[in-house]
């Protein structure tokens, strides 16, 4: 089974390419625990990035929905949907086969770090109103 420790610190060879990723968003759900005994407990959650880019003579919005896992050993504060956080971690896609035997693929982001953007104060004000 997949150590995500050790996929986080695992050491960068000569001929081995760049996997990392920065992204800053919003948590658009309530995160997750994922307790398991064959690795590391998670955190799981779902970040949205917002970008505005120019097409057609005005600023078109895109949305971009992230899947991020966090061992848990790593956070030191607790998520909460609306908040803003910063996350720097690695790509990582597994394959399963569902229920009507296809192959499918889930890309992740394997968190190393996470930043809080948003204080608890500010946060728990956007969510009352």
């Amino acid at each position: 089974m997949l150590d995500f420790i050790n996929l986080i610190n695992y050491p960068m060879f000569s001929n081995s390419g760049i996997n990392r990723v920065f992204l800053a968003g919003t948590i658009v759900k309530d995160p997750r625990f994922h307790k398991n005994t064959c690795y590391h407990d998670m955190v799981c959650f779902q970040l949205v990035t917002h970008e505005q880019y120019p097409g057609n003579g005005k600023m078109v919005d895109h949305f971009e929905t992230h899947y991020i896992k966090v061992p848990s050993s790593i956070l030191s504060f607790e998520l909460f949907k609306d908040q803003t956080v910063h996350v720097e971690g690695k790509i990582h896609t597994e394959s399963f086969t569902d229920l009507q035997n296809i192959r499918r693929y889930k890309t992740e982001i394997i968190a190393s770090r996470v930043v809080m953007l948003t204080s608890l104060e500010v946060t728990k004000m956007a969510t009352a109103l």
